[in-house]
């Protein structure tokens, strides 16, 4: 529980600073948990190895990405 006030807090100070950027100039870092435990592809290498095949949300974090 503490954890995630931690990390509400932590949205709640960077929304009011408002940084703004480009899409290009945004780093987003995926933990490797979230990849689904059976997936063949290696997704540390290259987030291009994946299939998209909707298994783990990584699809949907790069297709925000994009």
């Amino acid at each position: 529980m503490f954890d995630s006030q931690i990390v509400k807090l932590n949205n709640w100070v960077t929304r009011l600073r408002k940084v703004r950027v480009k899409p290009g100039e945004l780093l987003l870092l995926f933990p490797h948990c979230l990849q689904w435990s059976e997936c063949p592809n290696n997704l540390i290498a290259s987030l291009d190895n994946c299939k998209l095949c909707g298994k783990c949300r990584i699809k949907d974090l790069i297709e925000l990405s994009e």
